[in-house]
């Protein structure tokens, strides 16, 4: 159950089905929700609907979309005699756009160490603000609220993210998460992409990192930057997340028709009950729907490990078109389900699916390589081989060209089959190292690495 409105810009016309739907949660997202709604409803060259779920807010977060609703409906009133409406994308000079961005980021990234200091340098954009930037674009806004009914306590942003989806026109879906930034030419460029590369299922692009400047978030960026080819962003998903979701575009066939459907957003209700549940789905739906599962975890890791598992392909463009917000408060480092724990019972369980029946050897050091074996082996994973050691050093003889994983009937007097034999001869390597520094070490000092055969994981 939802209520919901449509509120288009002068320059959109009311006829016209958007070619793009952009997902955006809502639940107190102020004071960042402004700047972050102005940037997509500046977006150029691009027929787009920007789709507001507010999942029962308790800050002014609604009252600022209605707000603008009412003030994109004056700013058509007015400009109604100024110029035709027209379902024309109107080329944009790209030194002036350019221009005009540098100057917006600049006004609404705010900065410092904490939340208060970044609120301090921030003003927001009022509603008429926002109105009249978004005046000669070709955006529509449509506001939608969860009922409260519907939501499913403790719950997440996937509710608020399948409301937009079901309500969505557009054969190409994207995301904004509701305290970011993007350019305006973001979206005209991530569908000139997927135009280009008809084998690609979605697209996205580099993000930088804005506001609170930590370190240890930075590398993470750079690394998930360095990942552009397709096959590289496919083969990092066991390291961390290898690509901003919400910097992507996904074609809606392929994605959401035939494959994921919908998002998930998984939980454990009540924590430490053991019973998990999708809460992306309603109240009405969640009971017991996830029996299978052992651990729960966020969305962004779910939706790529889905995605992959469905051997759907993703570029990355070489352009900076995300921009993420970082403060104490940010849901990435203080909700549960971003804890260590989580994301490694999501990389434990779709890294058992993957292997199947093939025996997995977990290369790694000391805690780390004994809490990802025992999370394999609770996901049910088959190993055949835990081997602790630091590259650099000597090999271990499980990393050489001659060793096979021992028999599981090496104590029954009885012969193997010999397509048995092959099975074991070749296990699923996966080596488990978080710095990259030790990553490029195994792939120099193991002769047999093979880049497109083993895995790296942390």
């Amino acid at each position: 159950t939802m209520t919901t409105t449509t509120t288009t810009t002068p320059a959109a016309a009311p006829t016209t089905t958007p070619r793009v739907s952009v997902l955006l949660p809502v639940h107190n997202a102020m004071p960042w929700l402004p700047s972050c709604v102005a940037s997509v409803l500046m977006q150029t060259n691009v027929h787009l609907e920007l789709i507001a779920v507010d999942d029962n807010s308790s800050d002014n977060s609604l009252t600022f979309l209605r707000e603008l609703e009412d003030a994109m409906r004056e700013q058509q009133t007015e400009c109604a005699n100024c110029h035709t409406v027209s379902s024309e994308v109107e080329e944009t000079n790209g030194e002036q756009e350019k221009d005009q961005w540098e100057a917006f980021f600049s006004m609404h990234s705010g900065g410092g160490d904490d939340t208060a200091s970044q609120e301090s340098r921030y003003k927001p954009p009022t509603p008429a603000e926002v109105a009249k930037l978004a005046s000669r674009t070709s955006c529509v806004l449509r506001v939608a609220c969860v009922d409260a009914n519907v939501r499913r306590n403790p719950s997440g942003q996937g509710l608020a993210l399948n409301t937009a989806l079901q309500m969505s026109r557009g054969e190409l879906i994207g995301e904004m998460e509701a305290d970011d930034l993007r350019p305006p030419w973001t979206f005209h460029k991530l569908v000139s992409a997927l135009d280009a590369n008809p084998a690609w299922d979605g697209v996205t692009s580099k993000l930088q990192i804005f506001g609170w400047d930590r370190p240890g978030m930075q590398r993470y960026v750079d690394w998930q930057n360095s990942l552009v080819e397709p096959n590289d962003i496919a083969r990092g998903r066991f390291v961390e997340i290898p690509a901003q979701r919400a910097s992507g575009l996904y074609r809606r066939a392929s994605v959401f028709d035939r494959a994921l459907v919908r998002y998930r957003d998984i939980w454990e209700v009540p924590v430490g009950s053991g019973t998990l549940v999708d809460c992306a789905v309603g109240a009405e739906h969640v009971e017991n729907v996830l029996p299978k599962l052992a651990g729960w975890w966020p969305v962004d890791t779910d939706f790529w490990m889905r995605y992959f598992e469905h051997n759907l392909v993703v570029g990355k463009l070489d352009d900076v078109m995300y921009m993420w917000r970082q403060y104490p408060e940010q849901s990435t480092r203080t909700h549960s389900r971003t804890h260590v724990d989580r994301i490694g019972d999501c990389k434990a369980h779709y890294l058992a699916r993957l292997a199947g029946d093939s025996p997995l050897m977990i290369v790694g050091r000391g805690k780390t390589l004994s809490r990802f074996v025992a999370d394999l082996k609770r996901h049910g994973g088959t190993l055949c081989a835990s081997v602790d050691w630091k590259p650099g050093t000597s090999l271990p003889e499980e990393l050489s060209g001659s060793w096979t994983p021992p028999c599981e009937h090496e104590n029954e007097e009885r012969e193997e089959p010999a397509s048995k034999r092959r099975r074991r001869a070749a296990p699923m390597r996966v080596f488990v190292y978080g710095a990259e520094k030790a990553r490029r070490r195994v792939a120099s000092c193991v002769p047999s690495f093979d880049a497109g055969v083993d895995w790296f994981a942390a």
